[in-house]
């Protein structure tokens, strides 16, 4: 190739990265082009040393070692000291696989087969470079491995493996570089390794195609679990009746199977999350009773299947989210002492967990998320030194995940709650201050998620709590104009959401709070016209969500109150009693 060529090639890829970079590969390899084809080879793996060439290439390894020296001196070739050996720039590595896939897809299949056999070990990194191999030689059976590999991780809460996963995953979702099967698990599972870091657009897009493909080539299996995400990002999202149709459609699947095979525990499994997570639905459209059943259905499943396995861990995990949740949902119904009591199960089985295996991310976590959840019944009961004791412990665990990967934005959300939590507290120890700095850590934290993605419908919820706090702080203070613009903020929020779905009850409640403070705050100034125009709206709400259920006791005290705060202040401003309460407005 001739200068003129040169030239000529290099201008004619200028506006297409791949392109410029075949086009240098062809440059510098020009006069020998069996160093192209032995850098092509190269390229394959992720790293390659003298052993790893000779296998691919099927050559001696006096004359894989030759070929080493030479791909060394390229400049597209670097050290790979993490396994004493070298690798092919990321840029380049992937700009000749794409080519080999186009060009050459029988020579990439065979050489990624190759691959994977002199690539395979034990740990971690060799475990994903074989499967990241296989899922283009032998997709079916790499479809399957993923999601085990994935699976046993994430049950065993191998955070830094998961993550070397996801990177590998990312590299193969290129459209048309693998075949449906692996493609459809392949985003799966990236979605659940990173779906903390992903924009939920992009999440639900690539959870949409999976259960389009795991359609398209007949897999239950793949479809229900492509359907569980689904659900979950469009609850996360608001969506809560679309959320609840993908949730019924996998339980049906699941009820299908089950009948099947009466005895596969999976399908009981499945079975189980399939109930709650319609129970999560239910409870946050303000249907208590009914989501009450889908949990007790949910525990009850679960209660079943660990007496088969009593050491099977992921058993004893989805029996403690469920007693956890169980528990909530009771404590929103004002059933407390039967909420602690499961609760307080949840939190046990999680210690003995922990206590196993003390580097498992999830039990660390879900064991965090039990001591705020205990913490919090025992908040509601004043015993604020207890409850102390519980915000604290679910803190410390969270500060040392936080530390593992401040990037993680669950655990980051987790962290804020627990400031929350704290905060919450504090106030009730008329302790302003330090409420008000455990209130500011909460909102600094939940700005910056909700900041890094609008469409989160959850840290959306958070921030507005935050301000809400903050407000109420400010507002025992006597600093009302500062409590004024936090209550507005809040306000503001919750406005946002409900313009997305006007049936979300948490929302409904949410904004009714938000009035609530607002007139408070005005009728405090003297500004008894606002205070009543926030405290009427609020009555709208209360009078709305008690009618949906009467046995919401939350609710009912809501009414009640606003009611009163209503006939208060119409009375002041009319200049009589106030209207009779009994009387619907």
């Amino acid at each position: 190739m001739n200068h003129a060529e040169t030239i000529k090639r290099l201008q004619t890829a200028k506006d297409d990265p791949e392109k410029l970079t075949l086009a240098t590969v062809d440059i510098v390899t020009a006069q020998e082009p069996s160093l192209r084809t032995a850098l092509e080879v190269a390229a394959v793996p992720h790293w390659f040393d003298t052993r790893i060439l000779s296998q691919l290439l099927e050559a001696e390894e006096t004359t894989a070692s030759q070929w080493v020296d030479q791909l060394r001196s390229l400049p597209m070739v670097e050290a790979f000291p993490a396994h004493n050996g070298w690798n092919v720039h990321e840029t380049t590595r992937l700009a000749l696989r794409n080519w080999l896939r186009r060009q050459e897809p029988e020579r990439l299949e065979k050489l990624s087969a190759k691959a994977s056999k002199c690539l395979a070990g034990a740990d971690p990194a060799r475990v994903v470079e074989a499967i990241y191999h296989n899922l283009l030689a032998s997709p079916d059976e790499a479809a399957d491995e993923l999601e085990r590999v994935r699976s046993e991780w994430s049950n065993a809460g191998r955070y830094e493996s998961l993550q070397i996963l996801g990177v590998a995953l990312r590299e193969l979702l290129t459209p048309g570089f693998l075949s449906p099967v692996a493609r459809a698990r392949s985003l799966l599972s990236f979605v659940l390794i990173r779906r903390g870091e992903l924009p939920l657009a992009e999440s639900e897009r690539m959870a949409r195609e999976s259960v389009d493909l795991f359609q398209q080539v007949g897999s239950c299996i793949g479809e229900v679990d492509a359907r569980d995400l689904l659900g979950d990002i469009l609850r996360v999202r608001g969506q809560l009746e679309e959320a609840l149709s993908e949730f019924k459609k996998w339980q049906q699947i699941v009820t299908r199977w089950r009948k099947q095979e009466p005895d596969n525990p999976h399908w009981q499994r499945e079975l189980s999350v399939s109930h709650g997570k319609i129970a999560d639905i239910l409870l946050a459209q303000g249907k208590g009773p009914s989501a009450l059943l889908e949990y007790e259905a949910a525990r009850n499943i679960r209660v079943e299947l660990t007496k088969l396995e009593t050491d099977n861990t992921a058993w004893l995990h989805d029996l403690s989210i469920s007693c956890s949740k169980l528990g909530e949902c009771l404590k929103s119904l004002g059933r407390l002492p039967e909420a602690t009591r499961e609760i307080e199960a949840s939190k046990q089985i999680m210690l003995q967990l922990t206590a196993a295996d003390p580097e498992n991310s999830v039990w660390q976590r879900h064991l965090s998320i039990s001591h705020n959840k205990l913490g919090n019944i025992l908040r509601a009961q004043d015993q604020l030194v207890e409850a102390m004791h519980e915000f604290e412990e679910g803190k410390r665990i969270l500060q040392r995940l936080v530390s593992r990967d401040p990037q993680n934005t669950d655990w980051q959300r987790d962290l804020s709650v627990a400031h929350n939590s704290i905060g919450n507290v504090f106030h009730s120890q008329v302790k302003l201050e330090n409420a008000l700095q455990e209130y500011k850590c909460f909102k600094s934290l939940m700005q910056q998620l909700a900041e890094s993605d609008p469409e989160n419908t959850t840290w959306q919820r958070d921030l507005a709590v935050a301000h809400g706090n903050i407000g109420r702080v400010l507002e025992a203070q006597n600093q009302p104009n500062g409590a004024i613009s936090e209550f507005e903020a809040e306000k503001a929020i919750m406005q946002d959401l409900l313009a997305r779905n006007q049936e979300n009850a948490s929302w409904l409640r949410g904004l009714s709070i938000a009035h609530n403070h607002l007139g408070r705050v005005l009728e405090g100034q003297g500004r008894l016209a606002q205070a009543l125009t926030e405290y009427e709206a609020d009555l709208k709400i209360a009078r709305q969500l008690a009618a949906q259920d009467s046995s919401n006791i939350r609710w009912q005290q809501d009414l009640a109150v606003t009611l009163a705060d209503v006939k208060r202040v119409s009375g002041q401003v009319r200049g009589d009693d106030g209207f009779d309460l009994k009387t619907p407005a």
